[in-house]
């Protein structure tokens, strides 16, 4: 082996060794915790950094609801210790409002990026849901107050941003892209009755919400309609994501029966109902 070799194998050797530590501190930066040292250039540089990438403005709302769930993880971490520092709380809810104003801001200018209206209410309805979930993760634990009240106004505000945006909906789609709305929200919550991943207490409370969604539609009050299957649907992801309050018996049932029977017939029946009936409830 002569000597140029030689040097060109060292090179290699270092740069590897090189690649393997930054790997290594890369993966500590991912992990962080919010209670971390390292947590700042987690969110600052390592986030941002990767966010970058997402070139078009429904990807990069969709990023920020995916951070959005890494908070709720991190919320969860912190709801289980005895005690957090408030500092370390305010640091949490502050990253949380960032993404959440983030996502607000893309909406604020659907029509200019290029978001369509419908997308626009899917990815505010999910911002909602992951707000929900830190603030109810938050509210278990006594010592996480603070994430619960300031997260709970965030919600709030977000939840009057899906109403105006519900409104905008109704007034400047056409019958078609209500009913493909209204189908896609109901297919889901569809989805989840089949597959019989219900608590009994929500199965009983999806089968009311569908029920008035379809009263509202029979009165003409569409928006009230997404208003009401679109909360139905934020229950049931919020109970996939938390679990329900009384754990669901182990077995599962090879054919849905009774209460489950009853639900996919509802929702199936209320999905006929608002083919047949949203035209001319639009134009009442």
């Amino acid at each position: 082996m002569n000597l140029d070799n030689i040097k060109s194998n060292k090179s290699l050797v270092v740069a590897l060794s090189a690649l393997a530590v930054f790997l290594i501190l890369l993966g500590f930066v991912f992990t962080a915790s919010v209670s971390s040292p390292l947590y700042t250039l987690k969110i600052n540089g390592l986030e941002k950094g990767v966010g970058m990438f997402y070139q078009t403005p429904v990807a990069q709302g969709e990023y920020q609801l995916t951070l959005l769930a890494r908070r709720a993880e991190e919320t969860k971490v912190l709801s289980q210790r005895s005690a957090v520092d408030e500092a370390i709380l305010w640091k949490l809810v502050d990253t949380t409002r960032g993404h959440s104003d983030a996502v607000v801001a893309l909406l604020a200018a659907e029509e200019t990026v290029g978001i369509s209206r419908p997308d626009a209410l899917r990815m505010t309805h999910n911002l909602q849901v992951r707000l929900r979930t830190i603030e109810e993760v938050a509210e278990r634990s006594e010592h996480m107050v603070i994430v619960a009240d300031a997260i709970q106004e965030k919600r709030r505000e977000v939840a009057n941003i899906f109403s105006n945006r519900i409104d905008q909906f109704i007034v400047h789609a056409t019958n078609d892209e209500v009913k493909a709305f209204l189908s896609d929200f109901l297919g889901q919550v569809l989805v989840h009755a089949e597959g019989n991943e219900m608590s009994d207490t929500l199965r009983d409370d999806t089968k009311k919400n569908l029920t008035r969604a379809s009263e509202s539609i029979a009165e003409g009050d569409i928006a009230k309609a997404i208003d009401t299957i679109a909360n139905a649907l934020q229950d049931i992801e919020l109970e996939r994501i938390l679990g329900a309050e009384v754990e669901k018996p182990a077995e599962v049932k090879p054919e849905p029966e009774g209460a489950d029977a009853m639900i996919i017939e509802v929702s199936t029946t209320t999905v006929s109902e608002i083919m047949a009936t949203t035209t001319p409830a639009l134009t009442n």
